[in-house]
C-alpha cells in the first residue's frame, strides 16, 4: 500500500503538470525513441526489473491455497492492470521530469524525480520504500514457508 500510494503521488502530480503546461512538458517526448539500440544484457536487465514490479503475484498463487475462495478474496483482475497503470504513469512522470541523460545516472529515480519535484518529501521517500521493502520480506517468508508445506 506504501508503494502505491508514492508511485500515485509520483504520478498523479506529473501527469497533471503535463496535462496543464502541455507545449512545455511534452518537448521531452518529441524524439523519446531516438538513440542507441539496446543490446541483450540491456534487455535482459529490463526484462528482470519489470519482472520484479509483477513479484507479488507469485506469492499470491501460494496464499490462494490456504482461502477457501480466493476468487472472492484476492481481486486479481482489477490489481494486475491497476499496478500496470500505475507503473505506466510513474514512467512517463519520469520521462516528463528528468532529462534522458538523467534517467540512465540516476541510482534512485523515485529520489532523484522528488529532489527536482517535491525537495520537502526527500526525508519521507526512503522511510516509505524501505517500509515498502520491510513488508516484501515479510510477504516472501509467508511465502517460502507455504512452499516448504507444500514440499512436506
Amino acid at each position: 500500500m506504501l508503494k502505491v500510494s508514492i508511485l500515485s503521488i509520483i504520478s498523479l502530480s506529473r501527469v497533471l503538470m503535463l496535462v496543464r503546461w502541455r507545449q512545455k512538458n511534452a518537448e521531452r517526448f518529441q524524439n523519446i525513441f531516438d538513440g542507441d539500440i539496446p543490446d541483450l544484457s540491456q534487455i535482459t536487465e529490463a526484462i528482470f526489473q519489470g519482472s520484479l514490479a509483477f513479484s507479488g503475484g507469485g506469492c499470491i498463487t501460494f496464499v490462494a491455497g490456504k482461502l477457501k475462495e480466493p476468487s472472492k478474496t484476492i481481486p486479481i483482475y482489477t490489481a494486475i492492470p491497476l499496478v500496470t497503470v500505475i507503473y505506466l504513469l510513474a514512467n512517463i512522470s519520469y520521462m516528463t521530469l528528468l532529462s534522458p541523460r538523467e534517467i540512465p545516472s540516476s541510482v534512485a529515480m523515485t529520489m532523484t524525480w522528488t529532489a527536482n519535484m517535491i525537495p520537502q518529501l526527500t526525508w519521507i521517500v526512503p522511510f516509505v520504500i524501505s517500509a515498502s521493502l520491510f513488508s516484501n520480506i515479510m510477504i516472501d517468508v509467508i511465502d517460502v514457508s507455504r512452499l516448504f508445506l507444500i514440499a512436506t
